[in-house]
């Protein structure tokens, strides 16, 4: 059940933009620029110190929630007690408590509750924000309806979210179709956000993931190209996507190959750590099969012998096929 879409994509310095009250003692955007750049522990060691406002445990509840949950629910909860009517702490906590339902078992419909009620109470505090109908249009299409996830509630928030951002409005429709398996209506839904919105990143590259998981490869190519190449620096998380995705298709159809090995190149040098971005590891071996490909067989067997311990088990099933 947890709460993080690609009909959201966001970083988190723009997430916590809208903060304004910050400490002078500490500077929170550099420390989140650190957690951006895969240096949690550095950005949690500028943070503690300075704990006592709940803009900073605001802004730690947030790294927290990558790397431990536990954390991050005591960390919400003290910047929820601080200052309840603030809409980010609000959304935070719905975040937070969306992600611990997943992972729990006994009391995964109370923190599923919890997380919807807070969602929507970031609204009643803020209701011409899109953040926070995203958030709760999210929570809608993932969680089971035994937890209250309802796809006609989240219609209709849809609706809402196309009257605040058109163009999240129309990712929203498309998602909620998608989890209905009307997939012709929601690549229809982003064609006609992209005929409207002309190269939209978010739209070209939601309409990719479509495509693709269609078998059309040849279209989602197109479309993550275009995404990869036009998205402006609020849309840098979309585009950094999109080039994995440029890359993983050249993996797995065969064609492209030097512009896969180009976007995969490009990826694990500049793509910061983030929770949108499929990790980097996947990306060496795709580049690995794209090295292999190339004739550069040297090369993919080093990448492959770096990856052939990885933590991550179906990775680690997939390289060893290779070695």
């Amino acid at each position: 059940m947890r709460i993080s879409l690609k009909i959201l994509p966001m970083t988190v310095l723009l997430y916590l933009a809208a903060i304004t009250n910050v400490s002078a003692a500490v500077d929170i955007e550099a420390a989140l620029a650190e957690f951006e750049n895969g240096r949690a522990e550095q950005a949690i060691a500028m943070l503690t110190p300075h704990a006592e406002g709940y803009e900073v445990q605001l802004a730690l509840a947030k790294i927290y929630e990558t790397i431990d949950l536990k954390e991050a629910g005591n960390w919400i909860e003290k910047a929820v007690a601080a200052q309840p009517d603030s809409a980010e702490v609000q959304y935070q906590l719905g975040v937070i408590r969306g992600a611990q339902a997943q992972n729990a078992t006994f009391s995964a419909l109370r923190l599923a509750k919890q997380s919807r009620k807070a969602f929507e109470r970031a609204i009643e505090i803020a209701p011409e924000s899109p953040i926070y109908v995203r958030g709760l249009i999210g929570f809608h299409l993932t969680a089971p309806s035994i937890a209250g996830g309802d796809l006609g509630v989240a219609q209709r928030w849809a609706e809402r979210l196309e009257s605040l951002d058109p163009v999240q409005g129309l990712l929203a429709q498309a998602n909620i179709a998608r989890a209905q398996k009307r997939y012709e209506d929601a690549i229809q839904i982003l064609e006609k956000g992209l005929a409207t919105y002309e190269r939209n990143p978010l739209l070209a590259f939601n309409a990719g993931l479509l495509y693709q998981e269609q078998q059309n490869l040849d279209a989602a190519f197109v479309l993550f190209e275009q995404a990869s190449q036009d998205a402006d620096q609020e849309n840098r998380i979309t585009a950094f996507a999109s080039l994995y995705q440029v890359g993983r298709i050249a993996a797995v159809s065969g064609t492209h190959t030097e512009r896969g090995i180009e976007a995969l190149t490009t990826y694990l040098e500049a793509a910061p750590a983030h929770e949108d971005l499929v990790p980097k590891p996947w990306a060496q071996f795709r580049l690995a099969l794209l090295y292999d490909r190339d004739g550069r067989r040297a090369e993919a067997q080093t990448i492959y012998e770096q990856l052939k311990d990885t933590e991550d088990g179906r990775l680690r099933k997939e390289v060893r096929k290779k070695i």
